[in-house]
């Protein structure tokens, strides 16, 4: 689950990858997630493209998240 489902979709949107955020009202605030479609045409490829990005979108949010944590110290 994320807060950020838009942008996490998005970016997956952007390469090619079946991805749509699930956002309140579908879901409750707080509860927001990515719904992936993988199929059996998916290449291994795209299987890898999608784990690297978000591990990438992952940590640019959690860096972006302390640093916000930061500057209200």
């Amino acid at each position: 689950m994320t807060s950020h489902p838009r942008s996490l979709a998005t970016r997956l949107r952007t390469l090619g990858l079946n991805a749509r955020p699930i956002a309140w009202p579908t879901v409750p605030k707080g509860k927001e997630r990515v719904r992936i479609c993988l199929h059996a045409e998916n290449s291994f490829e795209e299987v890898d493209l999608l784990i690297q990005y978000s591990m990438k979108w992952a940590t640019e949010m959690a860096v972006r998240s302390s640093g916000e944590v930061l500057a209200k110290l």
